[in-house]
């Protein structure tokens, strides 16, 4: 603690400091401490952690006392806030912007959370970012490419302590569209029986599932049948006799749809 030089004619003997701590702890010689410079050094031990406001009294050599100096509060804190933990994060996402979130740092000794710092991990590579002031805040957004990231993310008080790291679990960004299946039977013009009907295209690397139409048209104005698979293929018995048109596209597990095949006309006879 420090403060102004007092002047006195007489010559300046010594000042008295007064300590008053938030929690009614006293110490000995409660609550005065006797110092001669315009400072006082205290290292106090962590049970001492807490607010904790003093004054100062400047005493001369012929015993006068002066005013009191104002009151000044501070907290003495040498905690460690608590780690953020990562919550509602995408493990598998297609959007250019990501979102994150994370719970709030708490802070026992009382001076509150200043807020938090991010860094970004590229998995792949193995690349560990700067670390970025956020403020206090509980989520951003990145714009991270295609790869494999995490983030890295940790919590500041008021005092200036940090808390240990937090890091998420990992975010695959795919941006990148699945291949187009390719109509294998019926063909394009093909004639069949509808007793059984098997519909069936080629795989696609990463398909999540396979999602099919039909339309009572050659435009794919009019839907006849929608349907979502795992498998490349849809089997159907006792199709009524009937002109259609079908094709098919791929979902990955990221979202990211494929542009349709090629329509195939079918006719049921």
């Amino acid at each position: 603690n420090s403060w102004t030089s007092s002047i006195d004619n007489a010559g300046l003997d010594h000042y008295l400091v007064e300590y008053v701590y938030d929690d009614g702890h006293t110490f000995s010689g409660f609550p005065y401490r006797i110092t001669y410079t315009n400072y006082r050094n205290h290292t106090p031990s962590i049970a001492e952690q807490g607010g904790v406001k003093f004054r100062v009294q400047a005493v001369d050599k012929a015993g006068n006392s002066g005013n009191w100096s104002p009151w000044r509060h501070y907290f003495y804190d040498t905690t460690a806030p608590s780690i953020p933990i990562f919550s509602n994060m995408d493990p598998i996402t297609n959007s250019p912007n990501q979102l994150w979130s994370w719970t709030a740092s708490s802070d026992n000794s009382g001076t509150g959370i200043s807020g938090y710092y991010k860094r970004d991990c590229s998995v792949a590579a193995n690349l560990l970012g700067e670390w970025g002031w956020l403020g206090n805040v509980l989520g951003t957004s990145t714009n991270y490419g295609e790869g494999v990231w995490q983030m890295e993310l940790k919590s500041v008080d008021k005092a200036g302590n940090e808390s240990e790291l937090a890091r998420s679990a990992q975010m695959v960004v795919d941006l990148t569209s699945p291949g187009i299946p390719r109509p294998l039977s019926p063909t394009n013009n093909a004639i069949v029986n509808g007793a059984f009907l098997l519909s069936d295209w080629t795989d696609s690397e990463g398909a999540n599932l396979y999602i099919y139409e039909s339309y009572h048209d050659e435009m794919a104005k009019k839907l006849r049948y929608r349907g979502e698979f795992k498998m490349s293929e849809k089997s159907a018995i006792n199709v009524s006799d009937s002109i259609f048109w079908w094709r098919t596209r791929v979902k990955d597990e990221s979202g990211n749809l494929s542009d349709w095949s090629n329509l195939s006309k079918v006719t049921i006879d």
